[in-house]
């Protein structure tokens, strides 16, 4: 399995932006020496695409969709901005199965 190389996409961040990503950098697991693909941080759900940037998945209450986890990225300014994706949890039990399909610890 050939593994894609992440581009530093956070080589400008400021101060404040490069703490952010340092304590989510931090937060990811390792396996055998392989880093989990997803992983919990505080109360969101990490996981790092192969753009590069963090996304962050959190709970929210959609007007629209009912329970939800809503896509966040980090973007090269180190600032969290929302993104166009969220999950639909209406029920523990779906966040839950949502979890277990990525190996996140609920």
């Amino acid at each position: 399995m050939k593994v894609k190389a992440i581009p530093n996409v956070y080589i400008n961040v400021d101060e404040r932006g490069r703490k952010i990503v340092s304590e989510i950098k931090q937060a990811r697991p390792e396996n055998n020496g392989i880093s989990a693909e997803w992983w919990r941080y505080g109360g969101a759900f990490c996981t790092q695409f192969n753009n590069g940037y963090y996304h962050i998945y959190i709970i929210e209450k959609n007007p629209f969709y009912g329970v939800v986890l809503q896509e966040y990225y980090i973007n090269r300014k180190g600032v969290l901005v929302e993104g166009k994706h969220h999950y639909n949890v209406p029920t523990k039990q779906s966040l839950s199965d949502w979890c277990m399909e990525r190996n996140i610890k609920f």
